[in-house]
């Protein structure tokens, strides 16, 4: 038997392997979010600053930035074709966009530069500890307001339906959700027990996925190759 899924069915996928590892013989998990909670606490924080700045930057302004980046990492694979392949290997400044004078439609004024650069960089929290790694170069910076997000930390986290962010912080909020959400987390690497039982894996995700950040799920099988005793372990069960 065999479990298929994306987004929050890759999730369950991994939760399958990590918790109930002989349910399946094979898991497909395509852009899992193994750390959805760090995901979604981002995801809240993307929503207020958009919400204290709603006429800064346009949806052309978003897609200006996304395009400079994937052009910026196009050709480090050698072939010029409008994709990023693996843009964590990649350096993208927003500040290259600056306008050298009026704002136009190929440029960013400084504001918007800060502005985007502080969606791109690592999330910080109200303590100084980063939650995240960032967002790769090329990501189109998702503008809708993610109701994961907001009925996690409002009706989850403070039993309120009609919340808006108000007296959001990200480190404590994160602290708040993993409490009341312990099970939203599919991060564990240990796939032993998986393993042990003869299951197979496929990881998947893509590198200009909005709302499932690719590293996020790199990051984690770099985990599980780690946790398996190294890449030739890893592959005689898994793949990414």
């Amino acid at each position: 038997s065999y479990f298929i899924g994306c987004s929050g069915g890759g999730r369950q996928g991994l939760k399958e392997m990590q918790r109930f590892a002989t349910d399946y013989n094979g898991v497909i998990a395509g852009a899992s979010g193994p750390r959805t909670p760090e995901m979604t606490t981002r995801r809240m924080w993307e929503i207020i600053q958009r919400d204290s700045h709603p006429d800064l930057m346009s949806p052309a302004d978003w897609r200006l930035v996304s395009q400079a980046g994937v052009e910026r990492c196009d050709q480090l694979d050698g072939v010029k074709d409008g994709v990023a392949e693996d843009p964590r290997h990649c350096r993208f400044d927003v500040a290259e966009l600056e306008c050298r004078g009026e704002k136009t439609a190929s440029c960013l004024t400084p504001q918007q530069v800060a502005f985007a650069k502080s969606f791109y960089a690592p999330l910080i929290d109200e303590n100084g500890r980063k939650i995240d790694e960032g967002i790769l170069p090329g990501v189109l910076i998702d503008s809708g307001r993610s109701q994961l997000a907001l009925g996690s930390f409002g009706r989850a986290v403070r039993k309120q339906s009609n919340w808006n962010g108000e007296g959001f912080r990200p480190g404590a909020d994160l602290a708040a959700l993993r409490r009341v959400m312990p099970e939203l987390a599919a991060d564990d690497p240990d796939l032993a027990p998986f393993r042990g039982a003869g299951g197979k894996a496929i990881l998947y995700t893509g590198w200009m996925d909005g709302a499932v950040s690719a590293r996020m799920v790199t990051d984690y099988y770099d985990q599980v190759v780690k946790a398996a005793g190294g890449k030739a372990q890893a592959d005689q069960f898994s793949r990414l």
